[in-house]
This record gives C-alpha cells, structure tokens and sequence, in this order.
C-alpha cells in the first residue's frame, strides 16, 4: 500500500477514527522515542502534528466515537501518567490524576457504558498492575482493583453484542487465560487459550463476532498461528 509515511519503529499506538475515518498513530521508537501524529486515509499517510504528547512508546489509545476524540493515556519512558485527547487537528492535555504511571496497559471504548475503559500495564517497577479504570471525558475512576488478574502487554477488545470486554494475557504468577469484563468484575472465560505469548495483534470482528489473534512472541520464538474465538459462545 505504500512504503513512505512514518519512519519505522516500534512500541507505537493505532486506532481507527470512525467519524473522520482515518487511521491515527501516535509515538513509538525509531531509535528515539517519538512524538509525531500520522493519519492513513486509505490511499496514504499524512503527517498531522508534530507536537502534543511527549515523545514515548508502549502507550495505551483507544477511540472514543460518540465524543469524536482518540484517547492516549501513558507510556515510557518514565513510565507517565498523563492523558490526552486528539480532535483531528490538535492535542489537548485533559488530565495528569488518576491511574498511576504505567505502559503496557491496555484500553478499549465501552460503547455500552461511554467510557474509555483501561485495564492492566506495567509499573514503574515493573510489576503488572490489575487495576481497572474509566474515562468519561472529564475524570479517570476506579472501577476495580483485583491483582489475581494482574497483567501487562496484554490484548482487550470490546464485544458489542454482548457488552462485555475480553481481554488475553499472561497473568501474574505465569497463568495465561483468556478472562472478560461484565461492567463490575472481571471473570475467567472457560475456553481453549492459545499458547501464552505477548507482542500479538488482536481485533474483534464484527462480521463475525468473534476476536481474532495473529502472532506474537513466546519468550523465544516469534509466532505465526491465528486464532478465532467466537465471543457469542463464552
């Protein structure tokens, strides 16, 4: 599709702009950490803004359609606890209170309840957190602390059907399993898991209802297995 746009790097963040329909990314590292804005219109990337955020990686962002924002929360390095939210033309620091500093975490859009839902990441001291948070626009709150379900680097999508968000992972302690989010608790699903792994891609589809994993690395090998969970089942 095309070989110019951002450089190459790692450790950055994409969501998809439903209103303005372009496919933004923020940050990452090409050797330096980075802090420039790409959009991908379907034919090519465009720089849209070089300022913003600080430069960083691993940071969490999720769209949020009904307010028309993407959401940018955290990252390294410093492990930051700053959130953001990008209009299509520019940044806006909207809050530095809430969830602790962290990256690795994982966010998703609850369309049910209108937040921004956060989940998980990885202390400064590089434990994995439990930690589930909301964002409504105007203020981060807690929603659960529950440290058996403690992880980092991990995937979470939302499954409109059922109102409910899934999330995969290796847990703290070594368990990998696949576990979803009822608006109160976080519980166990009782499904086959794939092989434990981090770094993969995860997306639901819609057409299917079902989330579908590539990918990732084992602690040793990259992989190249895809997965298909049907989430009407669970």
């Amino acid at each position: 599709m095309a070989d110019t746009g951002p450089s190459p790097r790692l450790g950055h963040s994409m969501v998809y702009d439903s209103k303005r329909q372009v496919v933004v990314l923020f940050g990452g590292n090409d050797g330096t950490f980075c802090s420039d804005t790409w959009e991908w219109d379907g034919i090519e990337w465009k720089l849209a803004a070089e300022n913003g955020p600080k430069p960083r990686g691993r940071h969490s962002m999720a769209y949020d359609p009904d307010r028309g924002v993407v959401v940018l929360f955290g990252g390294i390095p410093r492990d930051m606890g700053d959130t953001w939210e990008w209009d299509g033309e520019k940044w806006r620091l909207v809050s530095n209170s809430g969830p602790s500093g962290r990256s690795r975490g994982a966010m998703v859009y609850d369309a049910a309840r209108k937040t921004v839902l956060l989940f998980g990441g990885r202390a400064s001291n590089g434990e994995p957190l439990g930690d589930t948070w909301a964002w409504d626009g105007a203020g981060w709150k807690l929603l659960a602390e529950d440290e058996s379900f403690a992880r980092a680097r991990h995937g979470m999508v939302y499954d409109p059907v059922r109102q409910k968000i899934v999330a995969h992972g290796v847990a703290y302690g070594g368990r990998n399993e696949m576990i979803e989010w009822d608006s109160t608790e976080w519980k166990l699903i009782d499904v086959k898991v794939p092989l434990g792994r981090i770094y993969y891609g995860l997306v639901y589809h819609g057409g299917r209802d079902s989330m579908i994993m590539f990918g990732g690395w084992d602690g040793s090998n990259p992989l190249a297995e895809t997965w298909e969970l049907g989430l009407s089942t669970p």
